[in-house]
């Protein structure tokens, strides 16, 4: 049982004996016994030496080849903070590479609500699936804060004034 990136080469180096022929040639034939997906399946070699009168001898080796490897993203997406009045940056386009065949990519986002409107988390989701159904996922979380305290503006400025003469308030 080997991984689908390892599978090992055919023998060359295979003879066969005869009591009566000096020389038998051996020959070798493969056959494929398909799995649940592309990368998992049985590999079935079968060399066959027949003498001069055709006498015959088979000998058979299965290899069981699986993908269990999961693909591997090329590169990770960090998490952010960013203000509310900031734009919020478009989704990275991730990939991943697999070592049997290639990946499909899909992405899932979730806003989770902070403690007011404009307070929240954007949580991105990349999960790279192979043709065997091997999966690995990445994430991203944007934090959109308000962090900006209010600025009163428009204020009048200071006075000095006696104590029988103070303004109302506006």
């Amino acid at each position: 049982t080997v991984n689908c990136d390892d599978i090992p080469n055919a023998p060359t180096n295979i003879i066969a004996s005869d009591n009566c022929d000096e020389e038998i040639i051996v020959s070798l034939e493969e056959s494929i016994t398909e799995g649940n997906c592309d990368y998992n399946y049985v590999l079935i070699r079968t060399w066959k030496a027949i003498d001069d009168c055709g006498n015959e001898a088979t000998k058979a080796q299965l290899i069981t080849i699986q993908d269990l490897e999961a693909p591997v993203f090329d590169s990770e997406p960090r998490d952010i903070a960013i203000g509310c009045e900031e734009t919020i940056p478009t989704p990275s386009s991730l990939t991943a590479t697999d070592n049997c065949g290639t990946a499909t990519i899909t992405l899932e986002e979730e806003i989770i609500e902070g403690i007011c409107e404009d307070t929240y988390d954007i949580v991105r989701t990349w999960t790279a699936t192979d043709d065997c159904g091997n999966s690995t996922t990445t994430s991203q979380t944007i934090s959109i804060g308000d962090s900006a305290v209010p600025e009163i503006t428009n204020l009048p400025a200071d006075v000095t004034v006696s104590c029988d003469n103070i303004p109302a308030a506006v």
